[in-house]
């Protein structure tokens, strides 16, 4: 009985060392992940007051305001006085497709397969506008700079003309 006894206690006593070695890697592991959370919470608020932080200047005068300094501040046209002189980057743009040879092959490829399996009948009225302005080698930087030529009311006439 003694030795029952004996061999009980030893296995309680294994048994309290695996649950103290337990406890306390629990407890490190703890310590660990709220050092780990405290240390994520600190990141997200210093991006938030980063984010806060940031901020587009405004325009603190209005049209031919006066500043604090007494000079007059304007809005007028410096570098281009007339509308027509402006760069328009647009107007020259080369597409990615006229820039690839392989790509175009490809696009016109696409463009005969899809032609193949339109139907005609199905057709709405901007398509039927598109495949015109296609045919008449318009798009719609040749379309803005066509409505930019010209007085005011020419541009409103071809405005209102599409």
């Amino acid at each position: 009985m003694a030795a029952r006894l004996a061999a009980a206690q030893e296995e309680i006593e294994k048994s309290m060392s695996t649950l103290n070695e337990k406890e306390n890697e629990m407890g490190r592991l703890q310590t660990d992940l709220e050092s780990a959370q405290r240390e994520r919470e600190e990141k997200e608020r210093a991006l938030m007051e980063a984010m806060a932080n940031i901020h587009v200047k405004e325009h603190e005068s209005e049209e031919n305001d006066i500043g604090e300094n007494g000079m007059s501040y304007d809005a007028e046209l410096t570098q281009y006085e007339n509308a027509e002189d402006m760069a328009r980057p647009e107007e020259e743009r080369i597409t990615e497709a006229e820039k690839n040879i392989t790509l175009q092959k490809q696009l016109e490829a696409l463009q005969r397969e899809l032609e193949e399996s339109k139907d005609a009948q199905k057709a709405t009225l901007n398509d039927v506008l598109h495949e015109q302005n296609v045919k008449q080698g318009r798009d719609k930087y040749k379309t803005l700079k066509q409505i930019r030529s010209g007085n005011t009311k020419h541009r409103v006439d071809q405005f209102e003309a599409l």
